[in-house]
C-alpha cells in the first residue's frame, strides 16, 4: 500500500518529470533526465548528496557495464502517489528500465522493473551507490556487512575498496550515529514480488557471481540487489527500500527494519518451534558416548542438544535405502548403512530422556561421489562458464557441485523425500544445515540461475517440513529467521583481541532474533584462547561444550 505521500511535480514536456516525495520529516529529490534518487533531507539536513545505480549484463553475446548517468527518461508519469520513470540507457541497448518511487509511512521504496526487447535471455547484477555529505559520513558507523553485523565505524578511505571479510554479499546497509544527526539505511525486499531477506548470502567466491561484492567508497557505500535472470521478451522486478530516521542501529533492527510492514508480516508468520528447545541448556558435539553420560551428570535441569555427522554424502542423506555392502559414505571414511545408523542414533538417546538428537547435513552441494549426483545429475551446476568442473565448498575437500534449487522439482525432493525420509526412518529430534547461506551463480550450460529468492523458498520449504514433523530446524546462519535455532559460527572473532567486531555482530544478530518467535541462538566455539562463557552468559546464548571440557 502506498500512504501518507506529499507528492511535488513540475512536468516539462511530454517525457519528463522532475519530483519530490516526502514523508513528515525527510524529503527526497529526484532527477528528471535519469529517474535517480538525487538528493535526500533529514529534518532541514542534507544526508544524501547522490545515488547511481550500476549495472552488469552477461549473455553469450558478450558482457557490459553501464551506469544511472547514462539512463535516459523516455516517459514518465504519476500513478498512485507514486512516481514512475521510463528509461534507456545506450550501454544496455536491449534492455528498458522502469523505475517506480512511492512513499510508505516512514519509507520510501523504489522498484526497478528490467524489460529485455532482445531475443535472447541476460543476467543482469545491479549495484547502488550511496554517497552522503561529508558531515553526515564523518563519525558515522556501519551496520550491514557481515550477517547484519558488525558495528564499525566508516572507513577513511582515497579510493573505492570492495568488502571480502566477512565472507557475505549484504543486501542490506546502515549508516549511524549516536548523536542527533541521525541515520540512513538501504535494503532489499522483494525478487519479483516474493520478500527475501537482506541478509545469510554467500560471499565465497565459488558461491556467486563475482559482481556481488560489497564495495566502500570515501562517502558511502554501493551495495549489490543481486544477479538476476531477464528472459527474451520477458522482465524481472527488484524492490528495495530508504530510510532516513533518528536513532541508531537499535532502532534500526528493533524499529525500522523489523517494523517494516513488508519485513514484520513476514516474521509474524514464523512461529516456534517445539516446546522442548525453550528447555536446552547446552549443546555437544558428539564424539563418545562417555561425553554425554558426564553432561547429564553435570547439569541440573534443562535439555542436551546432541549433535551427530556420521553421514558423508554431502547433498544425500537416503541411507535409509541400503544395507552395509551398499551403504553410504562415514564421515570419517567406510560405510554406513541405515539400520547402523538408527542404531547408533538410538544408542545416544537412550543415554537419557534430556537427550536431543540431531544429524548433520550439507545441501548447498553434492559430492561427487554422492549417490544423488550420479542418479540425478540436473539437479546440480556441473561446469562453470569456461567449461571446467564446478566446485563449490573451496579448500581440501572432495569435489563437490552447486545444488540447483532453482530448477524444477529439486526444492520438494531434498525437503519431502531427503529430509522428511530422513526424520521418519532415523527418528531425529532436529536437523542440522550447514551453510544455510544463499548461493547466486549462473549455469551457462543450462543457462539458468539460482537467486536468492530461490533460496528463501528452500529454507520456508524446511520451516514447514519442520513444522508438519515437530522437529527443530538448527541452521548455521547467525540469525536466518526461517530456523528456530541458528549458530553463530565465530571462531576467530572470539578472540579477545577482535571483542569490538565480534560484540558489533552479536548484539545486531541478537536484536533480529528477539523479534523472531522462540528463535535461540548457540555459540561457537568454545577454546581456550577465547573469552568464550562470559559472552554465552551475557546474551543467554546456549552454550556449545567441546569434548575436552567435561574430563
Amino acid at each position: 500500500m502506498r500512504i501518507s505521500c506529499c507528492l511535488a511535480l513540475v512536468f516539462v514536456g511530454a517525457m519528463t518529470v522532475s519530483g519530490q516525495l516526502q514523508t513528515s520529516g525527510n524529503r527526497f529529490f529526484f532527477d528528471q533526465k535519469t529517474g535517480a534518487l538525487t538528493s535526500v533531507f533529514r529534518e532541514q539536513n542534507q544526508v544524501v548528496v547522490q545515488t547511481e545505480n550500476h549495472y552488469f549484463l552477461k549473455s553469450r553475446k558478450g558482457d557490459a557495464e553501464a551506469f544511472e548517468r547514462d539512463d535516459k527518461v523516455i516517459a514518465a508519469e504519476t500513478r498512485d502517489n507514486a512516481l514512475l520513470f521510463r528509461c534507456r540507457n545506450a550501454g544496455l541497448p536491449d534492455l528498458e528500465i522502469d523505475k517506480t518511487w512511492w512513499i510508505d509511512g516512514a519509507y520510501l521504496r523504489r522498484e526497478i522493473t528490467f524489460r529485455n526487447l532482445g531475443a535472447e535471455k541476460v543476467f543482469l547484477t545491479t549495484r547502488t551507490r550511496v554517497a552522503f555529505t561529508p558531515e553526515f559520513y564523518q563519525d558515522g558507523y556501519y551496520l550491514g556487512a557481515g550477517y547484519i553485523g558488525p558495528l564499525t565505524p566508516v572507513p577513511k578511505l582515497t579510493s573505492a575498496r570492495k568488502v571480502t571479510t566477512y565472507k557475505h554479499t549484504t543486501k542490506a546497509m546502515l549508516l549511524y550515529h549516536d548523536s542527533p544527526a541521525g541515520s540512513f539505511a538501504q535494503y532489499r525486499t522483494k525478487l519479483n514480488g516474493r520478500f527475501v531477506y537482506p541478509w545469510w548470502l554467500s560471499g565465497i567466491p565459488n558461491y556467486i557471481e563475482e559482481e556481488n561484492y560489497l564495495y566502500y567508497h570515501p562517502d558511502g557505500w554501493e551495495m549489490s540487489l543481486g544477479t538476476i535472470d531477464v528472459e527474451a521478451r520477458g522482465s524481472f522486478r527488484i524492490e528495495d527500500c530508504f530510510v532516513a530516521f533518528a536513532g541508531a542501529w537499535s532502532q534500526f533492527i528493533n524499529e525500522i527494519y523489523t517494523g517494516d510492514p513488508v519485513v514484520h508480516e513476514h516474521l509474524g508468520s514464523l512461529k516456534p518451534g517445539p516446546q522442548w528447545l525453550q528447555d536446552v541448556r547446552t549443546y555437544v558435539y558428539f564424539r563418545n558416548l562417555s561425553d554425554i553420560e558426564k553432561l547429564d551428570l553435570l547439569l541440573k535441569d534443562g535439555d542436551i542438544m546432541v549433535l551427530t555427522d556420521s553421514l558423508g554424502d554431502w547433498g544425500d542423506y537416503r541411507v535409509w535405502r541400503h544395507d552395509h555392502s551398499n551403504g553410504y559414505t562415514g564421515q570419517r571414511g567406510g560405510k554406513i548403512s541405515g539400520q547402523e545408523n538408527r542404531e547408533f542414533l538410538a544408542r545416544i538417546k537412550a543415554l537419557s530422556p534430556r537427550v536431543k538428537i540431531g544429524s548433520y547435513m550439507f545441501l548447498n552441494s553434492g559430492m561427487a561421489f554422492s549417490p544423488i549426483v550420479r542418479e540425478r545429475p540436473e539437479y546440480f551446476m556441473l561446469k562453470d562458464r569456461q567449461g571446467r568442473d564446478k566446485n563449490l565448498f573451496p579448500g581440501t575437500f572432495v569435489h563437490n557441485f552447486p545444488t540447483m534449487v532453482n530448477r524444477p522439482g529439486v526444492i520438494d525432493y531434498l525437503v519431502n523425500e531427503v529430509m522428511a525420509g530422513y526424520i521418519d526412518t532415523m527418528g531425529v529430534d532436529f536437523i542440522y544445515l550447514d551453510e544455510t547461506k544463499a548461493t547466486n551463480l549462473i549455469d551457462w550450460q543450462k543457462m539458468d540461475l539460482v537467486r536468492d529468492d530461490h533460496w528463501n523458498d528452500f529454507w520456508e520449504s524446511m520451516y514447514h517440513l519442520g513444522k508438519k514433523k515437530d522437529v527443530v530446524m538448527f541452521g548455521n546462519a547467525r540469525g536466518n529467521p526461517y530456523h528456530e535455532l541458528n549458530f553463530i559460527e565465530a571462531s576467530h572473532q572470539l578472540n579477545p583481541r577482535n571483542w569490538r567486531e565480534f560484540v558489533g555482530m552479536a548484539m545486531a544478530v541478537a536484536n533480529f532474533v528477539d523479534h523472531r518467535a522462540g528463535g535461540r541462538l548457540c555459540l561457537l566455539y568454545w577454546r581456550d584462547n577465547v573469552d568464550y562463557i562470559d559472552r554465552v552468559l551475557a546474551n543467554g546464548f546456549i552454550p556449545a561444550l567441546n569434548p575436552f571440557r567435561l574430563r
